[in-house]
């Protein structure tokens, strides 16, 4: 079974060998989640490589038989699959815009909730709870 404990112990040791002025530059979320969910992305990308990879090659093997049955359907089939790459590259820049906008606000929300959990004790003592509250929530509208 494959240890996690590995993967921690070297991002942390990673983040502690870089210099004091590179490393204060992070807010203490933004380490938390590096140090969290990188071994789960590195997983995530060999995965997807590899599944891209196995596509490729199934990809030929299906053009070779397509085009061993039916030359025909071959040609609409290369046809179908250009316009629909076309139809690709419209769509897919504005998933990136409206998925990096999606991400900006997360980020905040997480940078906030961690700020304001620090600061719990000065919210309560000043009665700043409603104000807190409408301050992320106009701010993720």
């Amino acid at each position: 079974m494959y240890n996690n404990f590995y993967d921690y112990r070297n991002i942390y040791s990673h983040i502690f060998n870089l210099s004091y002025k590179y490393s204060s530059q992070y807010k203490m979320g933004d380490l938390a989640d590096y140090i969290n969910n990188s071994p789960v992305a590195v997983r995530g990308y060999i995965y997807n490589l590899n599944q891209m990879l196995v596509n490729i090659v199934i990809s030929f093997v299906y053009i070779i038989f397509l085009i061993q049955v039916s030359f025909w359907n071959s040609i609409a089939t290369i046809i179908i699959f250009l316009i629909s790459n076309k139809i690709r590259k419209i769509v897919l820049p504005k998933v990136d815009i409206l998925s990096a906008k999606a991400v900006k606000n997360t980020v905040y929300l997480s940078e906030s909730i961690i700020e304001k959990f620090q600061a719990l004790r000065l919210i309560y003592s000043n009665g700043l709870n409603n104000f807190v509250i409408k301050e992320i929530n106009q701010k993720n509208n």
